[in-house]
């Protein structure tokens, strides 16, 4: 549990601390990255709009970033967008990441932070379990964190830390595809 709760000593990491750790987080996107990457807090301090996304199809993802640059551009939005994997495929995530680094089409995360990511979701959901917790419907924390480790592919869209709102990548697709013919309509 160190790995979601890095401010507290293992010595002090009691169920009670843990249970009191929880009751003071909120479904937000310096919550689900942490420290993992010093450029995505730069972003989330400077309030930047943020496009995590993942999945191991390349194809997709050369639509879905391809699609988001145009919009943003389209509407003299700035963006940052990274590449945060998946929860599994690991051997084929890093060609991926070499593909995008190669096209430039985003930020990645570092193989080694993609992989801690992961590691510190499924810690999340591991200690949810460990407290009961895994079965309480009003626990929107571990609802979101149950949908968002669900996805393939997938995307997720933050104003500095407010996440704005995520989705499995077909669905943010999707979205893009309709803001785009919404603002070429808008024109007319």
């Amino acid at each position: 549990m160190v790995k979601i709760w890095q401010n507290l000593s293992v010595d002090n990491l009691t169920r009670e601390a843990e249970l009191q750790q929880w009751e003071k987080e909120t479904w937000n996107l310096k919550f689900l990255v942490n420290d993992v990457d010093q450029i995505i807090l730069e972003w989330i301090r400077d309030e930047r709009y943020i496009l995590m996304y993942g999945g191991n199809d390349i194809d997709w993802i050369r639509n879905f970033t391809r699609q988001a640059r145009s919009i943003t551009r389209n509407m003299l939005i700035d963006i940052e967008m990274v590449y945060v994997g998946n929860r599994h495929n690991k051997d084929h995530g890093c060609k991926v990441q070499d593909v995008i680094m190669t096209e430039k089409l985003s930020h990645c995360l570092p193989e080694s932070n993609v992989t801690y990511f992961w590691s510190r979701i499924n810690s999340m959901i591991a200690s949810k379990e460990k407290l009961g917790k895994m079965h309480d419907p009003n626990d929107k924390l571990l609802q979101e964190i149950l949908r968002f480790n669900s996805y393939e592919e997938w995307a997720l869209l933050a104003k500095g830390s407010t996440i704005m709102g995520h989705g499995p990548g077909p669905i943010a697709m999707t979205v893009l595809e309709d803001i785009e013919k919404w603002r070429t309509m808008s024109f007319k």
